[in-house]
């Protein structure tokens, strides 16, 4: 049995006896809580992400709220069910895990929840604040209570009725702060504290001949005033956040990703990330990400045009004759070399795999932006496994001109990025893979520094006569050889590519390659 039944049946264990609806102190402290971001409760869209008995929902249904709860216990909605019912105040009440609730994105005025989180793990945390935040107005809040793993009375509590095996509640790590998983859910956290001291005594039950201590305790805390009760950490910690506004221009979500990746880099001594990689990253990649933005949208290039590749203008095949005015001229930002641009059509771009991912920036980047990522490597010396788990990005070492791309999944997008340069041998067996690998009017997004710009008195071996990879050749990391703008368009023709547009940006290429 997994972890997820065994929770599931500590549930159903729990909810299947006769559940007090009776008002309680514990309810108050997080009704109250609740009830403070209101001023009024009528017609405000509420909904609990994990509702259990549904005992606070209920009252503020009774106070004009429109409810919904949500739980993937059957016996849990009954009960609440049955509640709503005796008090005749409306409900929705839907069966469905948290983690994927299938409701309407940007509905609810409030998304809360409490003793949910502690039951899963970091991934499943940010899982769930993600469907919390999707469901949640731009405008709306969403507020998790958690036990505090720094509450005295109720950590000795659980710890005694660990030990003697009476805690009832299953797997529970108590949360000191939701922090990280707010970032990595790409939710502002707006504040975090704690509630609730009072509530936590109860834990003490499980202590053998606890009561003098519970009074005394309790007494001792209403002495104090409110300043040093804020020392004593009370049972809940309340981490309450909203969903940051989208960033309005590729720049912004360029930084955004660049800002939540340098936090899995700057704990590590020996990350350059954050010292010259992410600076570097921003100065060739603009036009990139603007074509990328437009794919992740459903953009898609024209399909009225006509496409011969023939008949693309004269100029690229003069480029070395070109002097150093009109180089200089030619680097000016965003200037297309080659092609048309892309009118929208249908067709979402949902599936991105990035070659060559490094530190996965873009790969973030497409995440944030709702895509199924997936990277490859040849070495996981710059790969974060916590970008991985945190935001569902697939990972793998893979050598692209030794080996086949791992797995069989069709791709509407494949990025390749600073890696032309760094390949031992001819790459159109590389593209050719590229090509098997994408859904029909799939794109390539390349980029790679410009020969002329570059290393213009530089000789390297024409792409024809470049040999092709065989089993058991060698490879040497470095940059091996910069392209022409002449040797891009065969490159492309040959693996079965039409270039959809070529320009020239800080003196690298920035290529836009559709499947034929």
């Amino acid at each position: 049995m997994s972890v997820d039944e065994k929770q599931k049946q500590v549930w159903d264990e729990l909810w299947s006896h006769k559940v007090s609806y009776d008002w309680d102190p514990l309810s108050e402290t997080i009704y109250d809580e609740l009830r403070a971001h209101f001023d009024k409760l009528a017609g405000k869209k509420i909904i609990e992400a994990g509702s259990g008995t549904g005992k606070i929902s209920r009252r503020l249904a009774a106070e004009g709220a429109d409810v919904t709860l949500v739980d993937y216990s059957e016996r849990a909605l009954h009960n609440s069910r049955i509640a709503f019912r005796e008090l005749k105040v409306p409900g929705t009440f839907v069966l469905s895990d948290i983690r994927r609730m299938g409701l309407p994105s940007d509905r609810y005025d409030l998304t809360w929840n409490a003793g949910v989180l502690e039951h899963f793990d970091f991934a499943e945390k940010v899982t769930i604040l993600q469907e919390m935040a999707r469901i949640t107005r731009p405008d709306g809040l969403i507020l998790v209570l958690t036990p505090c793993a720094a509450c005295l009375p109720y950590r000795i509590g659980k710890e005694v009725a660990e030990r003697t095996g009476t805690w009832m509640y299953g797997v529970e790590n108590p949360v000191l702060s939701l922090k990280d998983e707010f970032a990595a859910s790409g939710l502002e956290l707006l504040n975090e504290t704690h509630i609730g001291f009072l509530d936590s005594l109860p834990f003490l039950d499980f202590v053998p001949q606890s009561q003098e201590i519970k009074q005394w305790l309790a007494a001792w805390y209403e002495r104090l005033s409110e300043q040093e009760r804020g020392v004593f950490p009370g049972y809940l910690l309340v981490s309450t956040g909203k969903r940051q506004a989208l960033a309005s221009s590729p720049s912004d979500k360029l930084a955004n990703a660049q800002q939540i990746l340098s936090r899995y880099h700057e704990q590590r001594p020996y990350s350059h990330y954050l010292a010259a990689y992410r600076d570097a990253e921003a100065t060739y990649w603009q036009p990139l990400l603007d074509i990328l933005d437009r794919l992740l949208a459903g953009e898609a290039p024209s399909q009225t045009q006509q496409r011969n590749i023939h008949g693309a203008p004269s100029r690229p095949l003069k480029e070395e004759q070109q002097s150093a005015s009109q180089r200089q001229e030619d680097n000016k930002p965003e200037e297309p070399f080659l092609g048309h641009e892309a009118d929208a059509a249908t067709g979402v771009a949902k599936r991105v795999l990035d070659v060559g991912a490094a530190y996965g920036t873009l790969l973030l980047y497409s995440a944030l932006s709702g895509a199924a990522c997936e990277g490859i490597d040849m070495t996981d010396q710059y790969w974060s496994q916590e970008l991985e788990r945190d935001y569902g990005i697939g990972w793998s070492r893979c050598n692209i001109e030794a080996e086949d791309i791992p797995g069989n999944g069709v791709y509407d997008i494949i990025l390749f990025t600073e890696i032309l340069e760094h390949m031992n041998y001819n790459p159109i067996p590389v593209f050719e893979k590229f090509h098997s690998r994408l859904s029909p009017g799939g794109s390539v997004l390349l980029s790679t520094p410009w020969k002329r710009y570059f290393a213009p008195g530089q000789t390297y071996p024409d792409l024809a006569d470049m040999p092709r990879c065989k089993p058991g050749d060698a490879f040497i990391d470095a940059e091996m050889k910069y392209y022409t703008i002449d040797e891009l368009v065969v490159l492309a023709e040959a693996s079965g590519f039409y270039v959809e547009s070529l320009r020239i940006h800080n003196g690298h290429f920035i290529a836009w390659l559709l499947r034929t």
